[in-house]
This record gives C-alpha cells, sequence and structure tokens, in this order.
C-alpha cells in the first residue's frame, strides 16, 4: 500500500496518520528496521492487536482532553446562558470509532468542560463507527437534535463529522469542529477544537 510507496521511493522517515495504520506501520516498520517511521494517534500492534514496540517507531499522542475540555466549556456556558439557539441545556457529540484514545478523551473532555460551568447539563453521545460516512454522521445529528434535543453538535469523527455539521446547520443549530479550523463550513461552526 501507501507505505510501501514511500519505502520504495526511498523516503527515510514515513508518517502515518490516524490509528488505523497501527497493523499496517507494524508491518511494514517490521520489514524495513532501518528506515525511521511515525504513527499518529496510534501504536503499532501485531496480527493478534497486541501493541508492539519497535525502535524504528514513534507513537505520536496529544492530549485530546484538553481542546475537548476547552470547547466543553464554551458549549455550557452557552447552554447555561441560553446563548442563540442554545436553549435546551443539551449538546452532543459524535465520535467515529469507541475504544480510540484520542476519540474518547476529546469526548470526555468536552463532557467535563461542560459539566464544570453547567452542573445540570445534559451530554448525548454516539459513534458513526467510520471516519467517512458522512450520511451516517448527518443521520446522528439529526436523532440528537430532534430526539435528544441538542443545540452543539461536537464531531470528533473526521469526514463522518461533515454530515453531522451538516445536520447542525440544517436545523439551526451550533456545531463544533474537529482537528483544525472549520470555520470554513458554515456559520453553524462555533469553533473548533484544534
Amino acid at each position: 500500500g501507501a507505505l510501501n510507496t514511500f519505502v520504495s521511493q526511498k523516503y527515510n522517515f514515513i508518517v502515518a496518520v490516524g490509528a488505523l495504520w497501527d497493523n499496517a506501520v507494524f508491518h511494514v516498520a517490521s520489514v524495513h528496521p532501518k528506515l525511521h517511521f511515525a504513527i499518529v494517534d496510534g501504536s503499532p500492534v501485531n496480527n493478534h492487536d497486541h501493541p508492539a514496540h519497535l525502535a524504528n517507531v514513534a507513537s505520536l499522542f496529544f492530549r485530546t482532553e484538553q481542546p475537548g475540555y476547552v470547547v466543553g466549556v464554551l458549549a455550557g456556558l452557552m447552554e447555561k446562558d441560553k446563548i442563540g439557539t442554545a436553549t435546551h441545556n443539551t449538546i452532543a457529540a459524535l465520535g467515529a470509532y469507541p475504544g480510540l484514545d484520542f476519540i474518547d478523551s476529546e469526548m470526555c473532555g468536552y463532557y467535563e468542560g461542560a459539566r464544570r460551568v453547567d452542573k445540570t447539563i445534559k451530554v448525548v453521545t454516539a459513534y458513526a463507527f467510520s471516519f467517512d460516512d458522512q450520511s451516517k454522521g448527518n443521520s446522528i445529528g439529526q436523532t440528537q437534535i430532534s430526539n435528544d434535543k441538542a443545540d452543539i453538535l461536537l464531531g470528533v469523527a473526521n469526514a463522518a463529522g461533515l454530515g453531522y455539521y451538516q445536520a447542525a446547520k440544517a436545523y439551526g443549530k451550533y456545531a463544533i469542529g474537529f482537528a483544525a479550523d472549520q470555520d470554513y463550513l458554515g456559520t453553524q461552526m462555533l469553533t473548533s477544537a484544534v
């Protein structure tokens, strides 16, 4: 795949971005111990899904609970003070997959930040079980807005989050972007957890 292409092109430092590269990095780095690899938001795992320490692989993790906490405080204050359409004292989050530390940490930080400033706030969460299914993200967003009365949606789901933010826009609610400045997506975007 892509990693072998970079190896064949004689790169000596290759970075894989995303936890889903964990097994591929293990295989390629094992075969090429003199090359250096890094994996963002993940660690190499063997075929039995067990972590594998390889001297030529650096695992890069971020404290995603911190930006999650900051945007949680923002969402909590908006709900507490009933700013704009934030009137139901309910916020929501969409994760790509459960069990991925960087996703769960960011969602947990969001919850903790909101609860810090608004003890009575309700936080609704769901998972898309995809990084790229925009229709699934949109459907979950619609459900959280219609059924749970969520006013502010935090997407921690890469491209699946794009559909989630579309639901916020369609219903006149707010959204918070993930991992990059996503203000360009529309007026529903309050900020991004970067």
